[in-house]
């Protein structure tokens, strides 16, 4: 089978469900395009989270003995079927994941969470968040040295995230307050949407409090555009040549034009957007979550990031925010830039998130940041 063809038969409910053996519908996909594709499943009635899939090419198929054995160990649901191709699909749980097992297994065995804690997001192989009676917990595959230390500079500095509880010492596991009830994303407020261009003023110049090893490791964080351009390009390829093509060419305007303006020294979210900031509705507070991406660079980044997915006439509530939180606002030439530039970045989102729609979804992007650039 070819890449396409995969990915046509993930996006196909009754395909998925009879080969998992489950009602379930994909949620999320993360394609290696000749290699293997990565899919989160979820019930076809009630959306919650249902397990993973993951296809694999002859060369790749051997990572499914373990995962197999494992899982007949632990009583686990797992599920192998051949495809055309000599291709297989291994299925599961999530508590079978083929690279969090171990982890998540670890963290049950500390009572750090367990098996009937609602699940918050999940990214088969890569993370599981839950939350577990007041606070959230997420295990990821691999840990990441900056997280404690720049939560412990984010709460000295009064930047409203929701605060490490725990010490850091279980590798990949993260224990976080439970804030908020919903995000500006799903509830697009425009007081809400004022305080979070406030925090990010506020995060923004935390900079200088930041340890000096710390901020190093944060700056070789700052994504390269033109390689992050080539690999959507080279996902698309074997699906849709004419995208890829697309993607190609803008995303070498892209790289030109922010490498003219995208100098800075800010603390930076890296990602940020709406669905980025918690919301308490009842009393207005909210909170900025998820810093993986968390780097230092011009703060058009963020802010351009927010403004290229906010609800109509969000925008300007966010940079009023941002103004009287200390910020200094870019020019709108360099607005514009870091708007395209999150455009790119999110390219491919719609066949990330399995739309099944995902050709116009991309296309509708690109038509977007041709207009930017």
């Amino acid at each position: 089978m070819r890449t396409d063809e995969v990915v046509a038969l993930l996006l196909d409910p009754p395909s998925i469900s009879e080969l998992t053996g489950r009602e379930a519908v994909v949620s999320r996909l993360r394609i290696k395009p000749g290699v293997s594709v990565v899919a989160a499943l979820a019930d076809a009635r009630t959306g919650e989270v249902d397990g993973w899939a993951r296809v694999l090419w002859p060369a790749s198929r051997a990572k499914t003995e373990k995962a197999e054995e494992r899982a007949v160990r632990r009583g686990q649901r797992y599920r192998l079927r051949t495809l055309d191709g000599d291709l297989v699909l291994e299925s599961g749980e999530v508590w079978a994941d083929p690279v969090l097992a171990g982890a998540l297994r670890g963290a049950a065995v500390a009572g750090v969470l367990g098996v009937d804690d609602p699940v918050l997001r999940y990214n088969p192989a890569r993370r599981l968040v839950v939350r577990r009676a007041a606070t959230t917990v997420r295990v990821a595959d691999e840990a990441d040295p900056t997280a404690l230390a720049l939560d412990t500079v984010l709460v000295a500095a009064g930047v409203p995230v929701p605060g490490r509880i725990d010490d850091g010492s279980r590798r990949g596991v993260r224990i976080q307050r439970f804030v908020g009830d919903t995000d500006l994303e799903r509830t697009p407020d425009v007081a809400g949407t004022r305080a979070a261009g406030v925090a990010l003023a506020l995060l923004h110049g935390a900079v200088g409090a930041v340890p000096v090893q710390v901020a190093g490791w944060l700056a070789a964080r700052q994504p390269d555009l033109a390689a992050q351009g080539r690999a959507h390009a080279e996902i698309l390829a074997p699906l849709e040549a004419g995208l890829a093509s697309r993607v190609s060419v803008l995303t070498d305007r892209v790289a030109a034009l922010w490498a003219r303006v995208g100098r800075g020294g800010a603390l930076l979210h890296g990602d940020f957007s709406p669905d980025q900031v918690l919301l308490e509705r009842q009393t207005g507070r909210v909170w900025l979550t998820d810093l993986d991406r968390a780097t230092v660079g011009a703060p058009a980044a963020d802010l351009g990031s927010y403004l290229a997915s906010a609800a109509p006439g969000l925008g300007e509530a966010l940079l009023d925010g941002y103004r009287a939180g200390g910020g200094s606002i870019p020019g709108d030439a360099e607005l514009r830039v870091g708007r395209a530039r999150a455009v790119l970045l999110g390219a491919v989102d719609p066949l990330r998130r399995a739309d099944p729609g995902w050709r116009a979804g991309v296309a509708g992007r690109l038509d977007i940041l041709e207009e930017l650039v």
